[in-house]
């Protein structure tokens, strides 16, 4: 897979540096370098998370778990420089027994799961 430039992950446009998936296990090494303290609450906010969606423009939408984080951060406010590395293993949905609607239904049920767990803090 070429790294793309884009990739929309819980339904947040991000620049991505680096994309590598692991042709063994499927797993991917996703590098995001960003400016400014926005950036810095976005990758953190994704460090913390078990599982996001992330959109691979021309390839996929898939559910990935978030099995390992390392973030770091220079500097202060928007003069920030943040990078952060994810190792993602991807989630296999059960299978249906429906309509595919189950599965979004899920998916928005967990990012408003998402949000209001940054309003509870």
């Amino acid at each position: 897979m070429a790294s793309p430039e884009f990739v929309r992950i819980d339904g947040q446009t991000v620049r991505v540096t680096s994309l590598k998936q692991h042709d063994s296990n499927g797993t991917l090494d996703l590098v995001i370098v960003a400016r400014g303290s926005t950036a810095a609450a976005f990758l953190a906010e994704l460090g913390e998370k078990s599982r996001i969606n992330m959109e691979i423009p021309e390839a996929s939408t898939l559910d990935y778990s978030v099995v390992d984080a390392d973030l770091r951060s220079t500097g202060e406010g928007e003069q920030s420089m943040n990078r952060a590395r994810f190792t993602l293993a991807p989630i296999a949905d059960p299978p249906t027994t429906g309509n595919a609607t189950e599965s979004q239904l899920d998916r928005i049920e967990r990012k408003l799961d998402d949000i209001l767990a940054v309003f509870n803090r």
